[in-house]
């Protein structure tokens, strides 16, 4: 990216690229477990879009990432309130549905790692009917699986069996096989849990299809 600089008339759309690059270089190194590697990206990626104007947009979709990479990092507060910063300048000064959905879907994840399920289930319910509305069924399946499993951990076990379910189906019919038994493994667990076994069993008998079906070791 650094390479395509080209003079001062392309200058602040080269720097932009890069640091786009920068940003998704951070990503992908936090989806490999780099985190400290992916700080140190990130924070790269501020440095540059501080010199181009009109990248406060990127800036904030960084903020997304970085907010992630924190909270793995034990920086769980400002990764928050990173997370925070970044979706409300989507939402505010960009009128960024999408990301402003996904902003708050990673925030809850945020909540739910340090155990505050009641935030985190009210943070996915502000913007469940919003993903649903703007047809992100990918989104709106994710959210429907963690209010689910907010529900599962205060205690709400016939309700978050509904909701889960329904994230099973979400799943399948968008064709993300590998999740569905992942959430049934969620459903066992809260059945066990509360004594339930048969319905427990029945879960992860449907989980052991779902798992054969995908032709894995």
């Amino acid at each position: 990216a650094k390479d395509t600089w080209a003079g001062e008339t392309q200058l602040a759309a080269t720097i932009e690229v890069e640091g786009d690059a920068w940003r998704e270089y951070a990503a992908a190194l936090h989806a490999v477990r780099e985190d400290s590697l992916a700080k140190l990206a990130a924070q790269r990626a501020h440095e540059l879009y501080a010199l181009a104007p009109g990248t406060e947009k990127n800036d904030a979709i960084l903020c997304l990432y970085e907010g992630r990479i924190l909270h793995e990092l034990g920086e769980s507060e400002q990764g928050l309130s990173t997370v925070e910063r970044g979706t409300n300048l989507l939402r505010d000064l960009f009128r960024d549905d999408k990301r402003y959905v996904q902003g708050r879907t990673m925030q809850a994840a945020i909540l739910m790692d340090r155990g505050n399920y009641q935030e985190a289930a009210r943070v996915l319910r502000s913007v469940v009917q919003l993903a649903r509305s703007l047809g992100d069924t990918e989104t709106y399946a994710h959210i429907t699986h963690f209010i689910g499993r907010c529900m599962a951990k205060l205690g709400q076990i016939d309700e978050a069996k509904k909701v889960l379910g329904e994230a099973v189906k979400l799943f399948h019919e968008l064709g993300m096989s590998t999740e569905p038994p992942r959430v049934r493994g969620a459903i066992a667990d809260m059945l066990v849990a509360a004594g339930r076994y048969n319905e427990a069993i029945a879960e992860l008998y449907m989980a052991r299809q779902e798992f054969l079906a995908l032709n894995l070791p």
